[in-house]
């Protein structure tokens, strides 16, 4: 329900499950290596600023933004090398609000995903088997309003999301 929360957004990502601990930086040759399954998500972010005007440490304290993730079938990772031509977009009773596709993400799944993985190993964690990581928005955020979205992820799925007042 949108009446608990305020300033709810929605962006269409990619899911992937990790296939076994991360300890240390990966090479783009191994990362098939590190991923199980791949599935279609909705981040639901919840942007809680003063103003229209926010920096990255207003974003740190607003918790990146989280706030739930849908996330869709689970498909197997020898798909990856499909994602990028894998067309996106997000309907509002019918009507089309955005059209992407998979490598509107630093310009490819695998990069964005070799990319938080290393910066996740950079900043001293660790990533556990069957950690869930999310790659980042493959269209633009839009504002969350009472709804039956469909987000559709071409070969990898549908997804149906309710917003209510």
């Amino acid at each position: 329900s949108s009446r608990d929360t305020i300033n709810l957004m929605l962006e269409q990502e990619f899911a992937f499950r990790i296939a076994r601990p991360v300890n240390e930086k990966i090479t783009a040759e191994q990362l098939p290596d590190y991923v199980a399954a791949i599935a279609p998500a909705i981040e639901i972010s919840q942007v809680n600023f003063a103003s229209d005007e926010f920096n990255g440490l207003d974003i740190i304290a607003n918790n990146a933004l989280a706030y739930k993730v849908v996330i869709g079938e689970w498909h197997p990772a020898d798909k990856m090398r499909m994602l990028d031509a894998t067309g996106v977009s997000l309907s509002c009773e019918g009507v089309v609000l955005t059209r992407g596709k998979g490598d509107n993400t630093m310009h490819g799944q695998a990069k964005a995903l070799l990319w938080l993985i290393n910066h996740i190993i950079d900043q001293g964690y660790k990533i556990q088997q069957d950690q869930v990581l999310i790659t980042g928005n493959l269209v633009k955020m839009i504002p969350a309003t009472p709804c039956l979205y469909k987000a559709d992820f071409g070969q990898f799925g549908k997804l149906d999301l309710q917003i209510t007042p």
